[in-house]
């Protein structure tokens, strides 16, 4: 059975000498570490990522609302009335170009629908903290009947003609309405 040892060391820099014994041969290998030229392509491609998405994030204007909730809940006594979503069209660059566009697509049999423009007021820790847009705000007003009332909207999010992206056109939501 023929054995080999092995043994390497590093010497100033990045030259790695290597002995190896072999059945009473002796070889000494010297070789340069590429560790340089690969440590320089993850660089550049960490570079070219990060790069990458700060041009995206500044260039592609994504509104405020795109975590619209597809779907709404709510519980409401007779006669009273509950405030369902509330807010603005704004995007990265804090631009508008106005309030969100409703569209009613099906009306609610135990209540109706309402809407109507007030000042949106971006909350802190969010994108664009601080600056006031034209919102919008859905309400609905229950009858006098009890039961659980369904309809459903459209909310679209237009960009302003300056952006060249896209809308991502009207986002449907369903409401569901327990009317006590």
């Amino acid at each position: 059975m023929n054995r080999s040892r092995l043994r390497a060391w590093q010497t100033g820099g990045d030259h790695i000498h290597e002995e190896r014994l072999a059945g009473g041969m002796e070889m000494e290998i010297e070789a340069k570490s590429s560790s340089d030229s690969v440590g320089s392509r993850h660089k550049i491609w960490r570079l070219v990522l990060a790069t990458s998405a700060i041009l995206i994030a500044t260039f592609i204007q994504l509104p405020h609302a795109l975590a619209l909730d597809h779907e709404r809940h709510a519980t409401v006594n007779a006669g009273e009335r509950v405030h369902l979503w509330f807010g603005a069209n704004y995007g990265r660059r804090c631009a508008s170009a106005g309030p969100p566009l409703f569209n009613l697509l099906s009306k609610p049999s135990l209540g109706e629908v309402t809407t109507e423009l007030a000042d949106y007021t971006v909350p802190n820790g969010e994108h664009c903290a601080g600056n006031s847009y034209t919102g919008l705000r859905i309400w609905y007003k229950a009858g006098a009947i009890a039961g659980t009332d369904t309809f459903r909207y459209t909310l679209e999010f237009p960009h302003e003609p300056s952006n060249p992206t896209p809308s991502k056109g009207p986002q449907l939501v369903t409401v569901t309405i327990v009317v006590r």
